[in-house]
C-alpha cells in the first residue's frame, strides 16, 4: 500500500484475538433511530464512492459527517460537492469497503495481517475512530521484533500519540531484546539519540548501552563513523569498566571505527578531572572529542533511573544487644543489594575490616578507602572491588592515614580531605586519587582542621561542609576547592556548626541537614543531634588578579527534619 514502510507491509505478528479484532466506534450513532433509518435506508444513496473498478454507495452527508476529508471534499465550491461519481486513489478495495462499512456501523474487523494498511488508510481519510481502533489493536500486539516498525509508523500519523509513547515505553523496558533484532540496525541517529538519552532504559549495567550504540554504528561504519561523538555523549561513560570497554571496542569488526573509538576513549580517560563535551570537528569522520574546561556534570555519573543498580555496604562497625562499649568489633563483611531482585546477599568480604572509612565509586568498581580498628593500622590502605572478578584487591596507599574524613568522586578523579590521623588528631591535608597513574597526588591543604566533615561536590568543585576539631568544636566553616587552579577558597559560614552532616549540591545550591553540636545555651554540654536545615545558594564569579575565583552565595533556613539525626546519608533522586 502507498505510505507504509516497506519492512512494515504485511504484519506485525499473529492475530491474538482468533484472527480480527473487533473495534465498535459509530460516527452516526448519536443520531435519533428515526432519522438514522430515513438517511442509511433510502433507496438510492446519493453518491458512489469508487476505487479501481468497484463502487459503493454513500450518503455524502454521512461521509463529511465521519471524515473532515470527505467534509472538505464536499464542502462549497469543491467539484466533487456536486458529482455523483467519486474516486478515491490508493485505497484497496477491501480496506476501503471495510472504512464504509466503519462509518456507518461503528464496527471495524481489522486482522494483524491488515491493521498496518487499515491504519494508513483511516489517518489519509480522516476515520479517527478506525485510527484508535488500529492503534489499539498494534498496541497489543508489540513485540521486540515490530516495536521499532510501529513505532515510526505511529510517529508518521497524526492522533497516535498514545501508542508512540506505547512504543516508547515498550522500547525502553525491553531494551537488551530490541537491540538485537535487525530492525535496530535501522533506526534513524535521531530515534537512536533519543532511545541512549533515556533515563528509563532497563539495563543491568552502562556497557550493555554502549554495546548497542557500537552494534549500530559498526552496522555501516562508512556512513556512521561521523556520528560516534554524537552517540557517546548520551552514554555514561565514568559509569564504565576501562577494561570491559576496551575489550567492548575490540571487537568492533571495522578497523578505522576501532581506532577512533580507541583514541576517543583514551582521550576521554587521560583528560582526567576535566568535563568532556563531545563534539565532531573538521572533515567528515574525525571524530576527535572537544573537551571543555568546567567539570564532568554529575548527571551522567549516576546509573539510569530504570537501570539495575547495586547498593553495597561495606565494612562499618557492629555491638550487640546488651554488649559493653568493648565488645564492639570491626567488620570486613560486605553485602548487596540486588533493587531488580529485591533481596540482600553477601559478597566477597574486604582484606581487613575498617570502621570509619569512606566508600565511593570511580569507572564502574567500589573503593573502601582508610578507617581502621584499634590497634590496626591501616588508616591509609586502599581496596578496590571489581564486580566482575567478585573480588577485592589493594592498591596504592594513601600518602596520610585517614578515619571520618570527607570523600568524594568528581571528574574521574577521587579527592579525600581532613579526618583524623592514627593519633586521634584533626588534618587539614588533602589528596586526589589519578586511576590513570594509579597514585595519590597531594594537594593544597585546607585552611581549617577537620573531622568528621562532609565532602561533596557542585558546579564543578569541591565543599568540604563543617566538621569538627579540638580547638573550634562543631565548625561552621565552609571550604570550596577549585581544581583549575588548585587552590581552597572561603565560603560564607553557616548558621550553626555541624559535625557530621549530610549535604549535596544541585543546580548552584549545597543542601545541607542534620549533624552534631552542643546545644547552644550550654556549649560545654554533650553534642546532640540536629534537625534543621540550611541552604547556600551560590556563583563562581570571576577570578581576581591573583587568580582566585570569588564564590559568591547566601544561606538561608529550609524546612527542618522531622527527626534529628547525625552521620546520616542524603540524595537526590
Amino acid at each position: 500500500m502507498s505510505g507504509v514502510p516497506p519492512h512494515l507491509c504485511g504484519a506485525v505478528g499473529e492475530a491474538p484475538l482468533g484472527g480480527e479484532y473487533k473495534g465498535e466506534q459509530s460516527v452516526i450513532k448519536d443520531i435519533p433511530d428515526e432519522a438514522k433509518e430515513r438517511i442509511i435506508g433510502q433507496p438510492h444513496k446519493d453518491m458512489k464512492t469508487r476505487e479501481g473498478t468497484h463502487a459503493f454507495l454513500a450518503h455524502k452527508a454521512v461521509l463529511a459527517a465521519a471524515s473532515p476529508y470527505f467534509s472538505a471534499m464536499f464542502d462549497a465550491g469543491m467539484l466533487e460537492a456536486e458529482k455523483k461519481e467519486i474516486t478515491i486513489y490508493g485505497v484497496e478495495t477491501d480496506i476501503l469497503g471495510s472504512l464504509l462499512d466503519f462509518i456507518y456501523s461503528g464496527q471495524l474487523c481489522v486482522t494483524t495481517e491488515s491493521v498496518v494498511d487499515v491504519l494508513v488508510a483511516a489517518d489519509m481519510l480522516g476515520v479517527h475512530g478506525a485510527v484508535t481502533v488500529c492503534t489499539n489493536l498494534l498496541a497489543e500486539v508489540l513485540t521486540p521484533w515490530n516495536v521499532l516498525g510501529v513505532w515510526e509508523l505511529a510517529a508518521r500519523i497524526g492522533g497516535c500519540g498514545l501508542l508512540v509513547e506505547q512504543c516508547t515505553a515498550f522500547v525502553e523496558e525491553k531494551f537488551l531484546e530490541v537491540v538485537q533484532e535487525d530492525e535496530f540496525l535501522a533506526l534513524p541517529e535521531s530515534t537512536l539519540q533519543q532511545l541512549l538519552a533515556s533515563e528509563d532504559l532497563r539495563v543491568a549495567e552502562e556497557i550493555q548501552v554502549l554495546s548497542a550504540a557500537l552494534r549500530w554504528l559498526d552496522y555501516s561504519p562508512a556512513t556512521r563513523r561521523s556520528r560516534i561523538t554524537s552517540l557517546l555523549v548520551h552514554i555514561r561513560l565514568p559509569l564504565l569498566s576501562p577494561t570491559r570497554t576496551a575489550r567492548l571496542v575490540q571487537d568492533v569488526s571495522d578497523l578505522s571505527l576501532r581506532v577512533a573509538l580507541q583514541v576517543l576513549l583514551a582521550d576521554f580517560l587521560r583528560k582526567g578531572p576535566g568535563r568532556r563535551v563531545f563534539e565532531g570537528r573538521g572533515r567528515a569522520g574525525d571524530c576527535r572529542p572537544a573537551f571543555a574546561c568546567s567539570l564532568l556534570s554529575n548527571s551522567i555519573s549516576e546509573p539510569r533511573r530504570k537501570a539495575r543498580k547495586m547498593v553495597y555496604a561495606v565494612g562499618g562497625f557492629s555491638r550487640w544487644i546488651g554488649a559493653r562499649w568493648s565488645d564492639g568489633r570491626a567488620l570486613c563483611a560486605v553485602e548487596r543489594f540486588d533493587t531488580f531482585g529485591g533481596h540482600w546477599t553477601a559478597d566477597s568480604s574486604l582484606h581487613q575490616a575498617r570502621s570509619g572509612l569512606a566508600l565511593t565509586t570511580l569507572h564502574g568498581e567500589v573503593y573502601a578507602i582508610g578507617g581502621g580498628w584499634v590497634g590496626a593500622e591501616i588508616g591509609r590502605t586502599v581496596e578496590r572491588f571489581d564486580p566482575d572478578e567478585n573480588k577485592w584487591e589493594e592498591v596504592v596507599e594513601m600518602a596520610t592515614p585517614r578515619y571520618h574524613f570527607g570523600c568524594c568522586e568528581m571528574g574521574g578523579a577521587i579527592y579525600v580531605v581532613g579526618g583524623l590521623d592514627e593519633s586521634g588528631t584533626e588534618l587539614a591535608s588533602a589528596e586526589r586519587f589519578d586511576p590513570l597513574v594509579a597514585r595519590w597526588i597531594p594537594l593544597v591543604s585546607m585552611t581549617t582542621k577537620r573531622a568528621y566533615l562532609t565532602l561533596t561536590a557542585a558546579g564543578g568543585r569541591l565543599f568540604a561542609v563543617g566538621g569538627w576539631n579540638e580547638s573550634s568544636g562543631a565548625l561552621n566553616s565552609v571550604e570550596c576547592y577549585d581544581p583549575e587552579i588548585e587552590c581552597w577558597i572561603s565560603v560564607p559560614p553557616m548558621t550553626v556548626g555541624r559535625a557530621s552532616c549530610s549535604a549535596v549540591g544541585f543546580s548552584g545550591r549545597l543542601f545541607i541537614a542534620g549533624g552534631r553540636a552542643p546545644p547552644p545555651h550550654d556549649p560545654e554540654a554533650p553534642a546532640i543531634s540536629l534537625n534543621s536545615v540550611e541552604v547556600f545558594e551560590f556563583v563562581i564569579g570571576k577570578r581576581t588578579g591573583g587568580g582566585q575565583e570569588a564564590v559568591c552565595g547566601s544561606w538561608s533556613i529550609g524546612s527542618s527534619l522531622i527527626t534529628g539525626r547525625c552521620e546520616a546519608g542524603l540524595v537526590i533522586l
